[in-house]
């Protein structure tokens, strides 16, 4: 992706820029950032601007030498072409306009970006030289008088699929685990809760287990927590996201719940890679448009500890 799909935005700062304005020059202030945000500087045409603010031009006018207009500067980029006839700039002499902060907070999460693809390209790098310099092990060692007899590599396989076939599958979202199943990881929590190095929120968690179940009744949110528990703070934090995601998202829902928590809970550790992302969405048979979705999640959830806008 080249372009970031969300930005933070401080709204205690947000706030206090446009305190004592209309919600009208609220709303329009703000759709033009949406605006330039996805698209690039803003127009300096009277008119286009009113219609990306969703007001008419003499109010435009107006908001532009009152308000509006103070938080743009000139935009320099000889790319974007001259008004043609018939245009009534808001200020002679100027291409277009942008939002300082609002390029900053660009520039610092493509800059952010690059470096996460480098460290995923050098880390890749690493553990493939670490791969070469290893030497090959023996499929087995000779046995000796004082070794106990070891069993042969065919019965070793025998018993690793017999193993495998036991286990549950990754995502798991055709099974079903009885609540009584998940009443050891209730007891674990109230333990540290009752011993005082717990945080005393199981009980919300139970919470978001039981809902969704009811929205996603195929995906076994008790199993995903039992195998992610040391890591419950940044489960319940997807867990969150997922159930908001079909409220966010206009009534859309996630087609692999399960992943999508473990991409959360990676942003939440730090170690998300958009490149592996992008891997493993085509894996799952994603669709443009939910990859999408889930990215402008990810890095939201990413944007809460890096930076923000107003």
């Amino acid at each position: 992706m080249n372009k970031a799909p969300a930005f933070q935005l401080y709204a205690a700062d947000f706030y206090m820029d446009t305190v004592g304005w209309s919600a009208t020059e609220v709303g329009a202030y703000f759709r033009l950032l949406m605006h330039e945000w996805i698209n690039g500087p803003l127009p300096n045409d009277l008119g286009q601007l009113a219609r990306i603010a969703g007001v008419d031009p003499k109010t435009m006018r107006k908001f532009w030498d009152n308000s509006i207009g103070c938080k743009f500067v000139p935009a320099d980029d000889g790319k974007i072409p001259a008004l043609g006839s018939g245009k009534i700039p808001v200020r002679e002499g100027v291409l277009a306009w942008e939002n300082s902060r609002l390029e900053r907070t660009r520039q610092e999460q493509q800059e952010y970006r690059e470096k996460q693809v480098e460290s995923g390209r050098k880390g890749g790098q690493k553990a493939q030289e670490k791969r070469k310099e290893k030497p090959s092990e023996p499929l087995s060692k000779p046995s000796s008088e004082n070794e106990p007899l070891q069993s042969s590599p065919s019965t070793s396989v025998i018993k690793d699929k017999e193993i495998k076939a036991k286990e549950p599958p990754v995502d798991n979202l055709a099974v079903e685990i009885p609540f009584e199943d998940f009443s050891s990881t209730k007891e674990a929590s109230s333990k540290e809760k009752n011993s005082g190095n717990g945080n005393g929120q199981d009980d919300e968690l139970i919470s978001l287990v039981d809902n969704l179940k009811k929205a996603y009744p195929k995906f076994n949110t008790h199993f995903y927590l039992q195998n992610n528990f040391k890591s419950r703070e940044f489960v319940k934090i997807a867990f969150k996201r997922l159930l908001h995601y079909e409220i966010i998202h206009e009534g859309k829902k996630v087609s692999i719940p399960a992943r999508y928590c473990d991409w959360i809970v990676q942003s939440n550790l730090k170690n998300f890679n958009e490149q592996k992302f992008q891997k493993e969405a085509k894996e799952q048979q994603l669709g443009p448009e939910e990859a999408e979705r889930i990215l402008t999640d990810i890095y939201a959830e990413i944007a809460l500890r890096s930076g923000g806008i107003t």
